[in-house]
């Protein structure tokens, strides 16, 4: 009897939806996807399609339920691809039996209040920081943790819900409404949890850096550390790259902090990702996701930078079946080529009325693939409007030394050119 793996929410971006679902398939499994819209997967190998909102447990779980009842279908495991699946992977995964976290454990990967809760049990992990509700909360806390300090969301990732506080707030009440109108749930579905709770965290300014890995019967794996860059203006991430070029003894530090978070925030049977921020060669842990890391680190950097012999989807897929596998603790050693993923994007907002030098792009020494996500006529947008709304192609590199590749990069930002007009959204 064939067997199917329930993927709750693929990745918007084509790259790694189709690598998501490859991996389903190429370790012999048939494809069902829970998700609102079955245009989003037209073209793609997927056998059954429930349409559903995620974020909507109990519905969506009685529906997918329902669905593999009536169909007969046999189901060999739970994955799910995206911060927003991941309460519903958990409930899932009890339900039928299969491998994964335990619902009352999630919390602690999605709720930063409780990530950072959990991190006070790891020394040196946390920065600090302060829990509010109200309007004289966010007072209180900016006057506790101090300037500059961070405003974020508890249950949103990838910088969605994060103000900058650079100088004490002239204008508390102002403050607290900006931040409430930015995380709407209507904006983005990664906002219909927590709805009343934010963190104050002193800012750390230094370098970003992301761990990539996986827990499997009690024991964690390091599958990388990717280090990013961020565009100063709006705080957008539109490098990921490796190998780390980060000090071995941080490495080493920063590993050993996002294992004994791994292990005592009680998650199963799945991917993770331990973003960090490292000041003064101190790490300190900015979020933790339940689920592996997207920007292609684990769909195509990581695979890429080792020659194809590591490959975190396919991994991931035996841990969610149960199979029996051993994984080594550390798969940094073999991570040699430099290899990254860059987006292109810009911070002129408007309707993009011209696109320049993506043929040339594609020639390029190093260029591995571009992939266009807006064209002539669609609107680049601030992140605070609508999250990747800014960049209209990414590309996937590799080259023979580091600095070969960052000067590459840095070619590719100022070469590859989106016109827009002057108008404002």
């Amino acid at each position: 009897m064939k067997q199917y793996i329930l993927n709750v929410m693929c990745r918007s971006l084509e790259w790694e939806k189709r690598e998501e679902i490859a991996a389903c398939v190429s370790r012999g499994y048939g494809v069902i996807v829970l998700d609102k819209d079955p245009i989003a997967y037209a073209g793609f190998n997927v056998d059954h399609f429930i349409s559903c909102d995620v974020t909507d447990v109990e519905g969506a779980m009685s529906l997918a339920l329902s669905y593999i009842s009536k169909h007969g279908l046999a189901i060999a495991g739970v994955v799910g691809w995206t911060d927003t699946g991941v309460y519903l992977v958990a409930q899932l995964a009890l339900e039928l039996g299969l491998p994964g976290t335990h619902p009352d454990k999630v919390a602690a990967v999605k709720d930063k209040v409780e990530t950072r809760k959990l991190l006070e049990m790891v020394e040196g992990a946390n920065p600090s920081y302060r829990i509010g509700h109200t309007v004289a909360d966010l007072e209180d806390a900016i006057l506790s943790v101090g300037v500059p300090c961070i405003l974020k969301y508890p249950g949103a990732s990838g910088g969605r819900g994060i103000i900058k506080i650079d100088d004490e707030p002239d204008d508390i009440n102002a403050l607290y409404i900006r931040f409430r109108s930015l995380c709407d749930p209507s904006k983005d579905a990664v906002f219909k949890h927590q709805l009343s709770q934010f963190l104050v965290e002193k800012q750390v300014r230094g370098s970003e850096h992301s761990i990539a890995g996986m827990v499997y019967k009690g024991k964690v794996t390091i599958l990388a550390i990717v280090d990013k860059q961020v565009e100063p203006q709006v705080g957008y991430q539109y490098r990921n790259s490796l190998p780390s070029g980060l000090p071995i003894l941080v490495q080493n530090q920063m590993c050993e902090i996002a294992r004994k978070a791994i292990l005592k925030s009680g998650t199963e049977s799945c991917g993770f990702h331990v973003d960090i921020m490292v000041e003064n060669n101190i790490p300190y842990v900015l979020e933790i996701g339940g689920r592996l890391g997207g920007e292609c680190i684990n769909s195509h950097i990581i695979p890429m930078a080792s020659g194809n012999a590591v490959k975190p989807y396919e991994m991931l897929i035996d841990i969610v079946t149960g199979k029996d596998v051993t994984f080594d603790e550390d798969y940094r050693t073999r991570l040699t080529r430099p290899a990254c993923m860059l987006s292109l994007y810009s911070t002129r907002y408007g309707r993009i009325t011209a696109m320049h030098g993506l043929d040339t792009c594609r020639e390029l020494p190093g260029v591995k693939s571009v992939l266009q996500v807006r064209k002539v006529g669609d609107t680049i947008s601030p992140p605070s409007e609508k999250y990747n709304a800014l960049v209209y192609a990414h590309v996937l590199m590799t080259h023979d030394s580091l600095p070969a590749l960052e000067k590459a990069t840095d070619h590719l930002r100022h070469t590859v050119m989106a016109d827009v007009t002057s108008t404002q959204v």
